[in-house]
């Protein structure tokens, strides 16, 4: 019965389907009220609409207007289209990643369904690293308003770690060039290791909350997804902006317990 409630209890806490879970335990025993019952409690810790069982992400597709591609693209952006993959879909995809990359909430957080728009050339806010995550946001907030300025309708955000994922890959298939990495050519990072900073929760222990980070990208590693404390500062982490539509609204829905604490 030990290992019955062990098996099911480190499932719900990675988030493998509740239902595996369940029919796990079983396996192992036939009287698993108990074990069930400490999953249906973690299960229901959750945020509403935060569902580790959903296969399928919202078609709706936020895209950018031709004139808004237009104006992008001659200020030397390039735009993907993300499609609300998550961590674990990227790798059964078989896209390259670290080992040791990890995700708290890894199933339920997803990449935007909508168009992207980064600058290769530009990818880092200037001397966004060796700041607070706190500080590394007003800076970004401050960059969206000449963002919103400049491109009617569009703004800049940090994004959370399945979107830095996703387009890393669907960069690097589109170019070869690793993304968010010491490849990229980006001239605002000058080390080897480059990561960026995230909107994504990545668990907490004893000494406080972690979000993640998304970067080190290389053809030998893969791209690394680590965690940082908030309140640290860190010379390999900046802030990658996004440029995104107006409209693009918070998707990961883990991400009200790091708004919580940078609201402090």
């Amino acid at each position: 019965f030990g290992q019955c409630l062990f098996l099911c209890s480190v499932s719900c806490c990675h988030m493998v389907s509740f239902r595996l879970a369940i029919n796990i335990a079983k396996a192992y025993h036939r009287d698993c009220r108990i074990t069930i019952s400490s999953c249906v409690i973690m299960k229901s810790i959750m945020p509403d609409g935060a569902n580790p069982d959903a296969s399928e992400a919202p078609k709706n597709v936020v895209s950018f207007t031709p004139e808004q591609r237009k104006n992008l693209e001659i200020n030397g952006y390039v735009i993907y289209r993300l499609t609300g993959q998550t961590i674990p879909s990227l790798k059964a995809a078989r896209n390259f990643f670290i080992p040791s990359s990890s995700m708290f909430d890894n199933k339920v957080a997803r990449s935007v369904i909508a168009d992207v728009a980064i600058n290769p050339k530009s990818l880092y806010l200037k001397d966004s690293q060796n700041k607070t995550l706190k500080e590394q946001m007003k800076m970004m907030e401050e960059y969206a308003k000449s963002i919103r300025k400049k491109f009617p309708g569009l703004t800049a955000i940090v994004g959370s770690a399945p979107d830095y994922a996703e387009l890393a890959f669907q960069h690097l298939k589109a170019t070869g060039v690793y993304l968010f990495g010491g490849e990229d050519g980006s001239p605002e990072a000058d080390i080897s290791t480059p990561r960026t900073c995230t909107t994504s929760y990545n668990g907490q222990d004893k000494t406080g909350i972690y979000y993640a980070t998304v970067g080190i990208h290389d053809e030998f590693q893969g791209l690394g997804v680590g965690s940082r404390k908030p309140d640290e500062r860190w010379g390999e982490v900046y802030a990658a902006p996004l440029i995104v539509s107006t409209s693009v609204k918070d998707h990961d829905p883990l991400n009200y317990l790091l708004a919580k604490y940078l609201t402090k």
